[in-house]
This record gives structure tokens, C-alpha cells and sequence, in this order.
């Protein structure tokens, strides 16, 4: 907060938009990034990546 207030009353922060987008894209290249690795792997060994997204949200009470 001290930091923001320096720049004074008239600061404009930037719009959701203008931090989503460029946050976005970074994820999505350091994500590639990351798999590249695993890609090259999989062509000397054959291997894949699984996931498994089901999920638990709510434990039943008994």
C-alpha cells in the first residue's frame, strides 16, 4: 500500500485485463517451457504425462 500511495491520488491502477493478459501468457510459455523437457523424453522413451482431475469438494457428513 505505501508503495501505490507514492505514486499519489491520480494513480490509474491498470485494469484486469491489462494484468490477466501478459500474466497469462507468461504461464502458458514457462508451461511449455516446462514440458519441453518431457517431450524430449517421451520420444527417446516412449512415455506420457497422466492426470487424474476428479476431485472431492464437499465430504459427505455421516
Amino acid at each position: 500500500m505505501e508503495a501505490v500511495g507514492q505514486f499519489g491520488p491520480g494513480f490509474k491502477p491498470p485494469t484486469q485485463y491489462q494484468l490477466r493478459e501478459p500474466l497469462l501468457k507468461a504461464e502458458v510459455e514457462r508451461t511449455k517451457q516446462l514440458l519441453k523437457k518431457h517431450e524430449e523424453e517421451w520420444a527417446k522413451n516412449g512415455c506420457s504425462i497422466m492426470t487424474d482431475a476428479w476431485t472431492i469438494e464437499k465430504e459427505e457428513a455421516y
